[in-house]
């Protein structure tokens, strides 16, 4: 399965409008957990994948607005998604995953398998090899230290 966005009905009207999340009987994977992340503008998460039960996830936007990137790890294939409040992206496990905050963002995602800090991985977001075009200038973006100091693709996958 490819990552893919998820088409959700919305019923606006006069107060605002409404949405179902999520629907377990639309999924085969369980989900076992479910994460907040709330970043500043500018911040970028990731490229993190699991060696160990790798995660998939179902990534939605409550607030502001991200360029989520997902790189395939067989073919190296990068796929962007510019994603608003509201929307809601399917990453398969097996997937690299990160997302730039383009805004003030309030991002849920539910995982298919729990946290494992023991097979936790970070690729670097700028190796040139993967050619990312993220939406700011480098010396823009905020990293975690962790991030900041990831191994390029070549070396993490040898």
């Amino acid at each position: 399965m490819n990552p893919k966005l998820i088409d959700r009905k919305t019923f606006d009207d006069e107060r605002g409008s409404f949405s179902e999340a999520f629907r377990a009987s639309d999924w085969n994977e369980k989900f076992v957990q479910d994460n907040i992340s709330m970043s500043k503008f500018g911040v970028l998460r990731g490229l993190h994948h699991q060696t160990n039960n790798p995660q998939g996830k179902l990534v939605s936007v409550i607030f502001g607005t991200i360029q989520d990137v997902v790189v395939n790890l067989e073919t190296r294939e990068v796929n962007y998604f510019d994603l608003n409040m509201g929307d809601t992206l399917w990453v398969p496990p097996n997937y690299l995953h990160g997302f730039l905050s383009l805004s003030h963002s309030v991002v849920f995602y539910k995982c298919t398998n729990y946290y494992d800090e023991h097979s936790d991985l970070t690729v670097n977001a700028f190796d040139e090899s993967l050619d990312i075009n993220w939406g700011l200038k480098q010396t823009s973006i905020i990293r975690s230290a962790k991030d900041s100091t990831a191994k390029n693709f070549d070396e993490v996958f040898l």
